[in-house]
């Protein structure tokens, strides 16, 4: 008799299995924040309350929430500088060095350019006086002592032009430098993040988002919501726009990709599919 209880017993437990089922998101992740890496300039409140803005993202798209800070979570949040964020600062400053360098040269070179055309001007109307009194068989001794005096004129401003051309053009030269070094710059940041295309990263084994960049707060708060997207189980999507695009934007808030990857994340799924703590 006890066999058969048993057995009635364990099947019961069986079609219990099969019709209870439990969706991911039920429970929230829990986080905690450490490193918050003083490199940045950004104090520790402030990146608290970027984090906590970059969970609640996928929270109230959720309906529910999915993270939720502790001291002692599961899920590290770490805002890191690395030799990509010193390569990141080390663009920005070249690009106001050259920013500024060209807003310089720009009137300096249209400046000149306004000089040489009054100087061909100038020139022009000398050559047609010259023409004129040649044709009449030459110039009376004032004119004649006037044209040498401009002419004498016209040969100073034109050494003056050229030695400027000259400065405008080292000046370029420098310019162009910048330029090249920035190219170059750039070129080893890109081969940096070849690898790692976003600003920042979800390690599953160690549990981990390290964020490397810190361009700013729209930017920051979208690398850390495209973290967190990869924590809850989150691919990819190809939306541009997207906050799960594969590179770095400003967007903060969900497209439909973001939301349909969400749902299928957590979605309900039988009991035994799931890895239950």
């Amino acid at each position: 008799m006890k066999q058969i209880i048993l057995l009635i017993l364990f099947s019961s437990t069986i079609i219990f299995l099969a019709v209870f089922r439990v969706s991911p998101c039920d429970r929230p992740i829990k986080y905690r924040i450490d490193t918050v890496d003083p490199k940045f300039n950004l104090d520790r409140e402030q990146f608290v309350k970027d984090v906590n803005a970059a969970s609640e993202i996928w929270s109230k798209a959720y309906g529910k929430n999915l993270f939720v800070y502790d001291s002692k979570g599961d899920l590290s949040v770490n805002l890191v500088f690395d030799d990509r964020s010193q390569l990141k600062e080390e663009i920005t400053q070249r690009e106001n060095q050259v920013k500024t360098e060209g807003d310089v040269l720009k009137p300096k070179i249209s400046d000149y350019e306004n000089q040489v055309n009054a100087f061909k001007q100038k020139a022009s109307d000398y050559n047609t006086k010259v023409n004129y009194w040649n044709s009449k068989g030459g110039a009376p001794a004032d004119i004649y002592k006037e044209l040498n005096q401009e002419q004498q004129s016209l040969k100073e401003e034109s050494d003056r032009l050229n030695a400027l051309a000259a400065s405008l053009n080292r000046t370029a030269d420098n310019f162009n430098a910048q330029i090249n070094v920035l190219n170059e710059t750039v070129d080893t940041f890109n081969a940096n993040l070849s690898v790692r295309p976003e600003e920042g990263i979800f390690d599953p084994k160690s549990n981990k988002i390290n964020v490397y960049f810190n361009v700013d707060r729209f930017e920051l708060v979208h690398t850390l919501a495209h973290e967190f997207g990869h924590a809850l189980g989150v691919e990819h999507v190809t939306n541009k726009d997207a906050i799960m695009y594969t590179f770095a934007n400003q967007t903060i808030t969900p497209f439909p990709e973001d939301i349909s990857g969400l749902q299928k994340v957590c979605q309900p799924k039988p009991l035994w599919e799931m890895n239950i703590n």
